[in-house]
């Protein structure tokens, strides 16, 4: 175990106290396995992991709500490639230079940004074929062809009607995420400019790790090592339905512990506060 001096000098230790290596779970419950009437015994080393990652994967999707981030610089064509373990957009923002500091500045989604796939035709607007009868597409008028640009919205008069002052539209630009085609459109104003995505993971990210780089946050650690047994012995058929029922109850009870502590919900508190409002209690 590191000293204080050691873990303020090494800046890889720092927050290393909340997590545990899927390695480190793997041990542990590699040391039980030796007892005689351990189900798990006889389970391959490489199971155990397989089963860890999966349970990652689902624990960081149903649970951990982490957020990741990444920061790119957005090409000609302005687009960015989803990351590969992706699932849901939280927001997208572009660094800005502003008097000496950088900042933030969030992009406006826009769901109208053309993504559609155009379809071939000819002269007499006929759908034209390959030559194993597939339609032929293009991207024709979409914004992979013709990179997308908002227009910028000012107050005035038509009719005298008074317009709605947009002036501040848009003024950073928009976005459209296409999860059809795995992309982030960007606004062509922000070709060559920095920005930075924030999306929740499935925890995918983790899947070309080896057991010693792969960490999990120690309010996880226990409902993954219930999920590794659970799934390790579900198929088994000398394993008493009992035990199986046993185990999948115990994953329920601590992965729904484990999204209590992530969302900081105190049951203790709640009842002291409703005693004391009222009059009943």
């Amino acid at each position: 175990m590191e000293t204080p001096e050691q873990y303020h000098g090494n800046k890889d230790s720092h927050g290393s106290y909340q997590f545990s290596t899927l390695k480190e779970i793997i041990d542990g419950m590699l040391m039980g396995r030796l007892e005689s009437d351990n189900y798990i015994k006889n389970t391959n080393r490489s199971i155990l992991i397989y089963h860890g990652k999966m349970g990652i994967k689902e624990l960081t999707k149903s649970i951990s709500g982490a957020t990741l981030a990444i920061e790119m610089t957005v090409g000609e064509d302005s687009c960015i490639v989803l990351p590969q373990d992706f699932v849901s957009c939280v927001s997208v923002s572009a660094v800005v230079d502003s008097e000496g500091t950088r900042k933030l500045c969030p992009l406006d989604r826009n769901q109208n940004i053309n993504t559609v796939t155009g379809i071939l035709q000819d002269d007499n607007a006929k759908i034209l074929f390959d030559d194993n009868g597939f339609i032929l597409t293009a991207d024709a008028s979409n914004a992979y062809n013709m990179p997308f640009k908002s227009y910028e919205f000012i107050s005035g008069y038509n009719g005298g009607n008074s317009f709605t002052d947009g002036s501040n539209f848009s003024v950073n630009g928009e976005y459209k995420v296409d999860e059809e085609n795995g992309k982030l459109v960007l606004d062509a104003r922000l070709i060559d400019k920095e920005i930075v995505l924030q999306y929740k993971s499935d925890g995918l990210q983790w899947e070309s790790f080896n057991e010693g780089e792969i960490k999990v946050h120690k309010y996880l650690e226990q409902a993954l090592k219930d999920w590794i047994y659970y799934y390790c012995i579900e198929q088994r058929m000398t394993v008493p339905d009992r035990e199986k029922r046993r185990a999948l109850d115990r994953y329920k009870t601590t992965s729904f512990k484990a999204k209590k502590d992530r969302s900081g919900l105190n049951l203790k508190q709640i009842a002291r506060e409703m005693r004391s409002k009222s009059k009943f209690l």
